[in-house]
């Protein structure tokens, strides 16, 4: 029998939004890519004198933030889960870092035991800024200063900060800061939100998190083929990365300012910053090519059909990102939560008009994609819903303060209908109080989308 040990941080993005510095965060993502990468632990391992006694398992396939090796020679898993911890915690003090270990013929095997609960464990944790006089890090406030004006961790973002993020390649240079972004990012390619007469100093912070992963994993390791469990984690860390790609690039193909800022990918993770008029058409490319590069990677196979949760925060580019971070997380939880995992959903806040998102308010990628889909290849049930968003503003702004306020809204919806000879939700007029309910929450949706919706018209679109 083998020992396997298994080491990796924890809570990466809270971490990665400790600070508001956009390069401290840029440095925080690329650290933990580097530090946590085959290529480091290889090295690393080599000058700690153990020769061929502990190895990268290449089998476990490479994840930001995730360290797999292989022992076998006399040391003991958990000799080696304390030096790996030592080292990583060192090189990132920030970072909470846990492992497990335990015996196993292979690394499938290993981690079926771990997800069984039967592994060995153990955790460092980051140290705790404790009431002190002494000068705290400027960028973090989280950790004592320790060289000029930042603290330890600080120090090790802003050292492997790389000019360009090489991880994606994406069209145009990457933005200075949020307020570029949100002004000049992706554009020309993009226009202006439907419900925004000023949408460049507007940002979506995306949180996304892969489906029925854990479940596709299990099925995987019952066939007991390390081989297999390699492409097929390699396969997921490099669909995330390139649908993340393919989203921001067909968005601003041919833009002078990236269409986004890539936080956080990793495994199915994703946390990315992008203008709030490109967020509706980014989640649903996002949405699709990962579903798309995921059925590649499964090659077919029958075992489940991955999908992603996504929660979304439109907040101006002053508001705090770990404030619209942590509300989008809550959002995921939803959008998983409401499809039970088997459909890619989004749910969404507007923080210019509320403070979360409702409870029952999600939508689905196939509905998204038919919205956005050209108005000649739009089902019926697609235009009226689009119908609804391309409300002229005062239309929709009158609609929308009627369903806020009045009494019994559906009946009322229906005569300024009538009235004003627009198309609304024809569930509005059933005489079953429940569907009538039903069809005002599905309107007020549409409202809240167009806020943020892109402009279909040629002369929204502005630089």
């Amino acid at each position: 029998m083998t020992i396997f040990v298994a080491a990796s941080a924890v809570r990466i993005q809270h971490w990665l939004i400790r600070t508001p510095e956009l390069k401290l965060m840029r440095g925080a993502s690329a650290a933990l890519s580097t530090v946590t990468s085959g290529a480091a632990m290889r090295e690393v391992l080599g000058s700690w004198s153990w020769g061929e006694a502990v190895r990268v398992e290449e089998s476990a396939g490479e994840v930001d933030g995730v360290v797999v090796v292989r022992i076998d020679g006399q040391l003991s898993g958990e000799q080696v889960a304390h030096r790996l911890l030592d080292h990583l915690a060192g090189q990132l003090p920030g970072l909470d870092w846990e492992a497990w270990w335990c015996d196993a013929a292979s690394y499938t095997e290993a981690y079926s035991t771990f997800s069984e609960g039967r592994v060995s464990r153990i955790a460092t944790l980051a140290p705790l800024l404790e009431a002190t006089l002494v000068q705290t890090c400027r960028g973090c406030r989280a950790e004592v200063a320790t060289c000029g004006q930042l603290g330890a961790d600080c120090l090790k973002r802003g050292e492997h900060r790389r000019p360009d993020d090489d991880r994606f390649a994406l069209p145009g240079r990457e933005p200075r800061d949020f307020a570029e972004l949100a002004r000049v990012g992706g554009l020309p390619a993009t226009s202006t939100a439907l419900g925004r007469n000023r949408s460049n100093n507007h940002l979506a912070t995306i949180v996304a998190d892969g489906n029925r992963i854990g479940h596709i994993f299990g099925e995987l390791r019952r066939l007991g083929d390390d081989s297999l469990n390699s492409k097929t984690v390699h396969g997921l860390n490099e669909a995330t990365k390139w649908a993340v790609t393919r989203a921001l690039a067909k968005v601003g193909p041919s833009a002078e300012v990236q269409a986004g800022i890539v936080h956080f990918v990793g495994g199915d993770d994703v946390f990315v910053s992008v203008p709030a008029r490109e967020a509706w058409q980014f989640a649903t490319l996002l949405a699709t090519e990962f579903e798309t590069e995921m059925k590649n990677v499964l090659d077919g196979r029958a075992i489940g059909t991955p999908s992603l949760g996504i929660g979304m925060v439109f907040a101006d580019t002053n508001y705090p990102i770990a404030d619209s971070h942590a509300i989008a997380t809550e959002a995921l939880k939803q959008a998983k939560k409401h499809t039970r995992g088997r459909e890619s959903a989004v749910v969404w806040a507007d923080l210019t008009a509320e403070s979360h998102p409702p409870r029952d308010r999600w939508v689905l990628l196939r509905e998204l994609r038919g919205d956005l889909a050209p108005e000649t290849k739009r089902l019926p049930e697609a235009q009226e819903r689009v119908a609804v968003m391309t409300l002229p503003p005062s239309a929709r702004a009158s609609l929308g303060n009627l369903l806020s306020t009045a009494l019994d809204p559906a009946p009322q919806a229906v005569r300024w209908a009538q009235r004003t000879g627009n198309r609304l939700d024809p569930w509005l007029g059933s005489k079953d109080p429940a569907v009538a309910a039903d069809a005002v929450a599905r309107t007020r949706d549409l409202l809240s989308r167009a806020r943020w919706w892109p402009n279909p018209s040629p002369e929204g679109a502005t630089r």
